[in-house]
């Protein structure tokens, strides 16, 4: 987008991948846009894994602050535990997905409670991004040769979003990195932050890498599907390669929440079922350290070998502290395993019928998802298809896309290293952002007006006299009006160039020097009026207009709204003073 960018000298571009499950960072130099690859750190502290990002976890000491992240979170806390000095402390992770589905919220906007004390999202994501910003810039620093050898404003940052989230979500994302000082406060610096689709991101990548390898199947005109399969979400992007241009979006992003963290929650339900809800629950408060060993290695390893041979059989060790709560409380439980498994309660046996259930519904609701994409498409070919993210490293899932939808594609392309892919590539985004040359959109965006009423269309109701018109605007009008339209900036399904600016202009009151203009969406691209079923309140913006008009001239106000980008920015302008404002939405909670 030219106008977000005009008059600054970028050097750099920080890409964060903030996911479910882990988080990273990459970065690249602009002198380097199409000769190196992205760098990212590939080795964090507390693990001896070679991997591009660290679990996304926090731990908090009792007074508020920061203990530990990432590897060293886990560790801390497990040393705490060995120590008997855990009191107060509170391990938190999981917590990016409430962003998009959590329940409890405030002026914040989404919130949990853990040991009778309150975080606010947003504060936790900012703790996270502050803390990867600083490990960013102090590897670049060793890079370079020394510390001050970058400038702030030097840098664009990039900060990865699902492709299915909505505006509340990516504007928390927005004040999160404002409060984490990746960026300050103002236009100018808000103009330094760049949010950046993950499906779009990975489109880069791959793209990037193919032509790297001089790998045939990318010439102008051919059809990629992006399936991103991560922890929490699954978003599916189609873009046509238009070479020497960039990449053009096909159709509205589709996904959902089906990535592997829910093949972890069934998993958590079969414990529950298998051993009892109370000892998991148990062990999980009791025990919190040796739990999560449970989940994240030992069912980890096995979840990313599953390739659903009818002939598989895994088991689980019992963890001793484990047993030790179903010998006290739950006798009954291990008598009951040893029957069901040869007498042997020392072990949770996991046949091939358990892994499928446990598999079987997220990995069918993804593969439905992508189907819906190829429906939407309607007579246009998909050529590649490819599977990118953490979950695309699942041997059954990458076994499911090649059986469905192998034969609907000349090729199904898993890249090295599939979960750094979003990672590379938002770095190579924010170097060249117009690589995406237009999207779809998925809602329809305005707001309300009054319009000229149009006989036998519009309801009586709705019609003001324009006697009353007249009053209003202190001018004599010419027809009646009809109130409560709904002024249509953009349809759902509508091709929206990422560099197209839609500007409406409004005659209000002379009088009136404060405004509240509120934006709309709604599912339906033909939608009237502003009440209709579906139509929501997505966010408020409040305007001053200071200048009175000259002679006998009416008063106007524009709003300029660019949609072509990841996020909806606003303008507000006084065609009078040529004054703009880059509006701060407030979004209701309920959006």
């Amino acid at each position: 987008m030219v106008l977000a960018f005009r008059g600054r000298n970028y050097r750099i571009s920080i890409a964060i991948d903030f996911g479910t499950a882990r988080s990273g960072y990459a970065y690249q130099f602009f002198e380097d846009n199409g000769a190196k690859d992205p760098i990212f750190r590939n080795r964090w502290p507390d693990t001896n894994e070679f991997y591009p990002k660290t679990p996304t976890e926090i731990l908090f000491r009792p007074d508020g602050s920061v203990e530990a992240w990432g590897h060293s979170a886990r560790k801390r806390f497990t040393q705490l535990r060995e120590e008997a000095s855990e009191k107060g402390y509170v391990l938190i992770e999981n917590f990016k997905t409430l962003l998009h589905d959590g329940k409890d919220r405030d002026q914040d906007g989404p919130f949990i409670m853990r040991e009778g004390k309150k975080f606010s999202v947003m504060r936790l994501i900012a703790e996270f991004l502050r803390r990867i910003k600083e490990v960013a810039l102090k590897d670049i620093a060793e890079t370079l040769g020394g510390e001050g050898l970058l400038d702030e404003n030097e840098i664009r940052w990039c900060l990865t979003v699902p492709a299915v989230w909505r505006e509340d979500s990516k504007q928390i994302m927005c004040r999160a990195a404002q409060l984490a000082g990746l960026i300050g406060e103002g236009t100018q610096e808000a103009e330094r932050l760049l949010l950046v689709l993950e499906p779009e991101a990975a489109a880069v990548h791959c793209q990037q890498v193919m032509m790297r390898k001089n790998e045939g199947g990318l010439e102008s005109g051919k059809a990629i599907m992006i399936v991103d399969a991560g922890g929490g979400t699954v978003d599916i992007t189609v873009h046509e390669v238009r070479l020497g241009e960039g990449l053009d979006e096909l159709v509205p992003c589709g996904g959902g929440l089906h990535g592997s963290k829910y093949v972890d929650r069934n998993f958590r339900e079969f414990l529950a079922r298998k051993l009892c809800t109370e000892a998991m629950e148990e062990f999980e408060t009791q025990w919190p350290v040796e739990y999560a060993k449970l989940m994240s290695e030992t069912w980890e390893n096995i979840k990313c070998s599953y390739d659903a041979d009818p002939n598989s059989r895994e088991s689980i060790a019992m963890p001793r502290l484990l047993e030790k709560i179903l010998e006290t409380s739950f006798p009954e439980v291990l008598d009951r395993l040893a029957n069901v498994q040869g007498g042997d309660n020392t072990v949770i046996c996991l046949t091939h019928d358990d892994m499928e259930a446990i598999f079987k519904a997220i990995v069918d609701q993804l593969i439905g998802k992508v189907r819906n994409q190829f429906t939407a498409l309607e007579d246009r070919r998909c050529d590649i298809l490819f599977l990118v993210g953490g979950f695309a490293e699942s041997p059954v899932l990458k076994q499911r896309i090649q059986d469905e939808f192998g034969d609907r594609v000349e090729r199904v392309v898993i890249p090295d290293r599939p979960g750094a892919a979003v990672l590379q590539g938002a770095a190579s985004f924010g170097v060249n952002p117009g690589v995406v040359i237009a999207r779809r959109s998925t809602l329809t965006y305005g707001k309300g007006c009054m319009s000229p009423f149009e006989n036998g269309k519009d309801p009586e109701d709705k019609r003001i006299p324009k006697e009353i018109v007249s009053k209003i605007f202190q001018q004599e009008e010419y027809c009646d009006y009809c109130n409560g339209r709904f002024d249509i900036f953009v349809a759902a399904g509508d091709r929206v160039p990422s560099d197209a600016i839609v500007t409406r202009s409004y005659q209000i009151p002379p009088n009136e020097t404060e405004l509240t203009v509120t934006f709309l969406s709604t599912a339906n691209s033909r939608v009237r009026y502003v009440d209709e079923e579906g139509v929501t309140e997505i966010a408020q913006v409040d305007l001053r207009l200071p200048f009175a008009p000259t002679g006998k001239s009416a008063k106007r106000m524009e709003i300029e709204m660019q949609f072509g980008q990841s996020q909806i920015i606003a303008y507000a302008i006084d065609p009078i003073s040529g004054n703009r404002e880059r509006c701060e939405f407030r979004f209701s909670s309920s959006y």
